[in-house]
């Protein structure tokens, strides 16, 4: 990942620059969810 952010609800964004998407993972969350890309490498 190039850059993590942690929110006030302590929900984790993970922003994965390979994959072109950014990733979430809510507080206890089991996996994440794909929040903004996700096509991957053009």
């Amino acid at each position: 990942p190039i850059q993590i952010f942690v929110d006030e609800d302590y929900a984790v964004y993970v922003a994965d620059t390979l994959n072109q998407r950014i990733m979430k993972w809510n507080k206890d969350a089991k996996e994440g969810i794909v929040v903004a890309g996700g096509n991957g490498p053009s």
